[in-house]
């Protein structure tokens, strides 16, 4: 029997707002995987019904903007009222301007209003358009401006910022962030560099040239991986340039990476918030990202494509631990 102290403390609750993926991997299923293995409660507003696997998506039945609605407004009628609120696949023009309007409406100074996390979901890692331009055009201007944080990859944050040139840089990177930021009005923007593996000599110079770079580093376990090339996420807000710098992790089990990351991200925060903390630390962003590369690291080969991540690989070395 859970003892008077368990019952009294609340489950830190993380709402995700995306669509379904059939096969498993990505949208809300890879989502609810995720905040479960934070220990988060889990919730979802459904955007869209999808039909894939590890070899692309064979078919998208949007969902009804009103009903969209009609499924926030009963989460929210219940008192069940998140921490925080990721935001995935948003399918459509008319279902981004809703979603502005009633996160508009919330109180600003009280638990009605969510930490926000934006995960685009504009272009796909193999360079699929995911959005049509109707409804990039009302993320940037109704939706972003409302967002505490946002997680694009390299070509969703060039087609954010309207960027024209090369991004083949660290400091490109911070460069693009901030104009993803001040286009966009986007409180925080965490530029995912996975498309863009850095030689450690290139981070090395370009640490060396910017002392106000603060830089956390996971080397992971094995000294063959302090030899090759380094991945580095950008976070980007007001008070400066964080990056987080790991291993490429050599995988083709990379289905539902984006998703993976901003609902970590998402439960990172809730579990600060239920604490008492406001504002997102850059350790709650390091341990996040340390649980997507794991969970890439440790996935199980599954389909004839990319394959999906291994959600509960935190949950196996603990019980692994425990015997």
């Amino acid at each position: 029997m859970a003892s008077s102290a368990q019952v009294a403390r609340r489950q830190p609750h993380v709402l995700t707002i995306a669509g379904s993926d059939s096969g498993g991997g990505a949208g809300i299923q890879a989502d609810i995987k995720t905040i479960a293995a934070f220990g988060c409660y889990g919730s979802t507003v459904l955007t869209a019904l999808t039909a894939q696997n590890t070899l692309g998506v064979q078919a998208v039945h949007e969902v009804p903007a009103d009903f969209v609605i009609q499924q926030l407004e009963s989460i929210f009628a219940d008192d069940l009222v998140p921490d925080a609120i990721k935001f995935g696949m948003l399918a459509t023009e008319p279902i981004i301007s809703s979603l502005s309007t009633f996160l508009a409406s919330l109180p600003s100074t009280s638990r009605a209003r969510p930490y926000l996390v934006l995960d685009p979901v504009m272009i796909s890692t193999s360079g699929h358009t995911l959005l049509p331009a109707s409804a990039v055009a009302a993320l940037r201007a109704g939706l972003l401006p409302l967002v505490d944080l946002a997680t694009p990859n390299i070509p969703e944050a060039v087609a954010l910022a309207g960027w024209d040139a090369p991004v083949r840089t660290v400091d490109d990177l911070v460069a693009l962030g901030n104009t993803v930021r001040d286009r966009c009005g986007v409180r925080t923007v965490l530029v995912k560099g996975g498309h863009m593996p850095v030689s450690r000599q290139h981070l090395a110079d370009a640490i060396a040239a910017r002392s106000d770079y603060v830089v956390h580093a996971n080397e992971g376990n094995g000294d063959d991986e302090k030899q090759g090339d380094v991945i580095v996420d950008v976070l980007v807000r007001e008070d400066g340039v964080a990056l987080f710098v790991g291993p490429k992790v050599e995988s083709t089990s990379t289905h539902g990476t984006g998703c993976t990351l901003s609902a970590a991200l998402a439960s990172c925060y809730a579990l600060d918030h239920a604490d008492g903390a406001t504002g997102l630390s850059d350790e709650s962003v390091r341990r996040a990202i340390e649980y997507t590369q794991g969970a890439i690291a440790a996935a199980f080969p599954l389909g004839r494509g990319h394959g999906p991540l291994n959600h509960g690989h935190m949950t196996v070395m603990r019980d692994r631990a425990a015997r």
